[in-house]
């Protein structure tokens, strides 16, 4: 006995330690994924700010290409022959531009510098003394843009300073005259990711060979040595309101020298990769993310490093600690159960003693839990039940006797017909049946109950026995109930679903699809999942992984940061919703959508103004491309075409040529106005080009489509414009075939338009 003691103590004590091991690799492993999911995240927010300023690059860009003086002074240089000419026009350039300037200075815009034909400074708007040098040897954006004449985008350094750069060539007419660069400040980057990440610190280091060794030499006295490697730099905190502001934070200070004593990380350093590290100071978690980015050598330039508060790191920590505690303890009763086991050995007189004990307990854990268990043995034809089933039946063993009659009296008037459907086909099939009904006790008390039962059948397949278990639901069915009333309560959109089937959704679900009720969405739906629309940045199906059972396991996968979706509500009009999961019981979740799309207003804010016509605010051809297909999916939804209304304003040209463009423009702005006066919210005025629009309308039948238009035409008929009185518009219409592209049905109706400007003009046709 002792041996067997001592042998099983031993392999205790070994199996303890490698299991602790195994959970401190598995505690390495989380902190590490969690950090990584982390840096995944800034990274993303940071491409995504840095696509953005592409966006508004791109704008500033078009605005001096429009700037027809400024072309006009940039062909005059390219011509020059002297270099006081040449200073001359300089200071014209600048005097057209500045206005601009000072604009793009408000936007994050650093530097907007023009470049010649041949890859020297012609103006750098931010220092205009500071020009003639060439500059196409030593940046390779230049090199591309003189050489390819095609627009280059990313990280370089500079003269003055390294930064994210956006060139352009700048072409007039078909004749090259150089090209035009906007920097962006880092300040600016940094502050759109401080409202995007409130809870990170951001700063920016630059290799040696991007910074110092770029710049004009009397201005290297602006930029430092980082505090992380000597070959690495940072602005100097003279000129970076970030540097300072970083120096000054006793925290990022303290951080930056926990992150140096790191293990292994000069070695990440030089790697040139992402990387995190994460430290635990003063009872708090924090990670300090290395983002690499690249020059447009494709050569790394620097690390983009945020310090983040990650107090998740101290719960992965606090978790795998109670596992290390759970599983020595498990461990322990697993030694002292095999101890027992043993001991028991020696005792085996004792077992019917234990076997009467765990009855008792049987008996005693069915009253705990509303769950009885019975029995029929159908050679003796006789029923066993145990004290519970008499409990839930509200009867006493000495005043029932049980049979299958007696049984079905107890049963709801209103359930016996499917409870008695449920036993036949059981004892037909001679398979296993599940069914929930009610009990009606003597004193008239309902109580619902859950029942299972199945078959042990003899060598020839006959039924022997059947064994049932009844199981006592009320509570979880009045609990349920009160579920229900509570999430109606709720504004934001609540629903009870097992990730593929609907059991319950709140008023706000149906307000906000425009459904009666869940059996008229399920007409068109199986699941709320098909709502999600597939869009950069929101979770759809499309995200859900083959190892996923359902979207639910798929979000539960991600960061609470990442489970936001975006959905059309009944006027087509799109949300974005965060999204809680909380589990209900082993099968069912609790799926709460709040509505964030205010909060999503100003990251989104530079996409929308893309969708816009900037003249009129009528939807453009960007708008076009990226919802059509919602639209047109909406409108089938529906139970309705997608219809197509092309129109443009009559002799447009005449009041161009006779009242000039302004007034040409303000008749455009007016007529959007009077159109979008006769729409509804789920019709989309979209300007096509010029004086050319489309209206995408959900429509029944070609009668309404041409009833609607008719009474558009009258009202601008009628209509009075400034400066020019009246106008007319020619429609074409058309009406969307199955199977035919959307591009196709408005080429029809393109023609039906001509088909109007040929015929007189101030009509419509179809």
């Amino acid at each position: 006995m002792i041996k067997k003691i001592t042998f099983s103590l031993i392999i205790f004590i070994i199996f303890v330690y490698f299991l602790l091991e195994y959970l401190e690799n598995k505690k390495k492993v989380a902190i590490a994924d969690y950090n990584h999911h982390a840096l995944l995240t800034t990274k993303a927010t940071y491409n995504g700010v840095i696509n953005t300023y592409e966006v508004a690059g791109q704008k500033d860009f078009n605005f001096l290409l429009h700037n027809d003086r400024a072309m006009s002074l940039l062909h005059s240089f390219k011509n020059s022959k002297s270099e006081k000419e040449r200073n001359l026009l300089r200071g014209k350039l600048y005097r057209a531009l500045y206005k601009s300037y000072d604009v793009m200075k408000s936007m994050d815009v650093r530097q907007f510098h023009l470049h010649t034909i041949d890859g020297k400074s012609l103006l750098r708007m931010n220092m205009p003394c500071e020009n003639g040098d060439s500059i196409i040897d030593l940046r390779k954006s230049i090199q591309i843009v003189n050489r390819e004449h095609k627009q280059v985008i990313g990280f370089e350094g500079g003269r003055l300073f390294s930064g994210y750069r956006y060139v352009f060539p700048i072409i007039d007419k078909g004749e090259y005259l150089g090209s035009a660069e906007f920097s962006i400040a880092f300040e600016g980057i940094e502050a759109k990711l401080s409202k995007l990440l409130p809870n990170s610190v951001f700063a920016l280091i630059v290799t040696k060979h991007e910074s110092y060794d770029k710049v004009f030499q009397w201005h290297r006295g602006l930029i430092s040595v980082s505090d992380f490697d000597k070959n690495y730099y940072i602005e100097n905190p003279k000129v970076s309101a970030i540097t300072k502001r970083n120096s000054e934070n006793k925290l990022v200070t303290r951080l930056t020298e926990l992150v140096k004593k790191s293990p292994h990380f000069y070695e990440q350093l030089q790697q040139h990769k992402d990387f995190s590290i994460y430290i635990v100071e003063k009872g708090k978690g924090y990670a300090v993310n290395f983002i690499s980015f690249i020059n447009t050598d494709q050569k790394h330039a620097g690390y983009l490093i945020s310090f983040n508060l990650q107090n998740e790191i101290l719960d992965i920590q606090k978790d795998y600690c109670s596992y290390k505690l759970m599983a020595f303890v498990i461990s322990a009763v697993v030694f002292i159960l095999l101890f027992i086991i043993l001991y028991q050995i020696e005792k085996l007189r004792k077992n019917r003693y234990k076997l009467q004990a765990i009855n008792d307990s049987f008996y005693h854990a069915q009253k705990i839990a509303h769950f009885g268990s019975l029995s029929y043995d159908h050679k003796k034809q006789k029923f066993y039940l145990t004290d519970e089933v008499y409990k839930i039946l509200g009867i006493s063993a000495d005043s029932f006797t049980p049979s299958y009659k007696a049984f079905l009296s107890l049963v709801h008037p209103d359930d016996r017909k499917k409870v008695h459907q449920a036993y036949r086909n059981s004892f037909e099939n001679k398979t296993i049946y599940e069914i929930n009904h009610r009990i009606l006790q003597k004193d008239g008390s309902i109580r619902f109950v859950e029942e299972h039962g199945s078959h042990e059948l003899d060598s020839n397949g006959e039924i022997i026995k059947t064994f049932g278990s009844l199981y006592d639901i009320t509570e979880q069915i009045a609990a349920y109930e009160n579920l229900e009333r509570f999430i109606d309560l709720q504004s934001s959109i609540v629903i009870l679903t097992d990730g593929k089937q609907f059991k319950f959704a709140n008023k706000s679900f149906y307000h906000f699809f425009g459904f009666e009720d869940l059996k008229a969405f399920k007409e068109q739906y199986d699941c709320i999942c098909e709502r999600f629309i597939e869009h950069d940045g929101f979770f759809s199906l499309e995200d859900v992984k083959e190892d996923e059972d359902h979207w639910i396991e798929s979000l539960l996968n991600l960061s609470k940061r990442q489970r936001i979706v975006s959905m059309l509500d009944s006027t087509a009009t799109p949300h974005a919703f965060s999204v809680s999961i909380n589990k209900y019981n082993n099968e069912n979740y609790v799926v709460e959508f709040n509505d964030i799309s205010d909060s999503m207003l100003e990251k989104l804010q530079l996409e929308r103004q893309l969708n816009r016509d900037q003249l009129t605010s009528a939807h453009n051809r960007v708008y076009f491309e990226t919802n059509i297909k919602n639209i047109m999916k909406l409108n089938e939804d529906n139970n309705a075409n997608t219809g197509i209304v092309f129109f443009d304003i009559d002799h447009f040209k005449q009041i161009n040529d006779t009242y000039g463009h302004d007034v040409g423009d303000d008749v455009l702005i007016a007529l959007v106005q009077v159109v979008k006066e006769q729409t509804r919210n789920y019709d989309h005025l979209i300007r096509w080009g010029g004086e050319e629009f489309i209206i995408i309308t959900r429509v029944e039948s070609k009668e309404s489509l041409q009833q609607m238009t008719e009474h558009i035409r009258v009202k601008i008929q009628n209509h009075y414009f400034k400066d020019i009185s009246s106008l007319t518009c020619s429609f074409g219409l058309a009406i969307h075939k199955e199977g035919e592209n959307i591009k196709q049905t408005i080429t029809r109706a393109d023609e039906k338009l001509y088909e109007a400007k040929e015929n007189g003009r101030n009509q419509v046709r179809i």
